[in-house]
């Protein structure tokens, strides 16, 4: 599978998930060759601060193993996978808090979410 194949798959089960955040949320993708994997930054503005308007969220990262999007067949299984990354994903950000105490000068934690192949198997 070469890098396209691998960042249109990571894209379209993202697309998948983007409900399930704010709808300002924005979401930058890449293939990470370092990691050998599909990553998806995803953040947005919290406008829960009176003196920082424009405070980021915690930034999520997540991160698809290239062997996971391999191995799961995507073409002849999409609806299957679909469900199971949105299920891991909708359990992941019930849990998620995006507020920090990190001050304007640094970058917001960051939380990563990886996703294995036993996950969509």
């Amino acid at each position: 599978m070469n890098n396209n194949q691998l960042l249109s798959i990571g894209d379209k089960l993202i697309a998948s998930v983007k409900e399930l955040f704010p709808k300002h949320a924005e979401f930058n993708s890449w293939v990470d060759h370092s990691r050998s994997a599909y990553v998806c930054n995803i953040s947005w503005k919290l406008n829960n601060d009176v003196n920082r308007p424009n405070k980021p969220s915690r930034i999520i990262l997540v991160i698809i193993s290239r062997e996971a999007i391999e191995d799961c067949n995507y073409e002849n299984r999409e609806q299957i996978i679909k469900e199971k990354f949105k299920d891991i994903i909708q359990k992941k950000y019930k849990s998620f808090d995006p507020d920090h105490d990190v001050s304007r000068y640094q970058s917001p934690p960051t939380e990563e979410w990886f996703v294995d192949s036993n996950i969509l198997i």
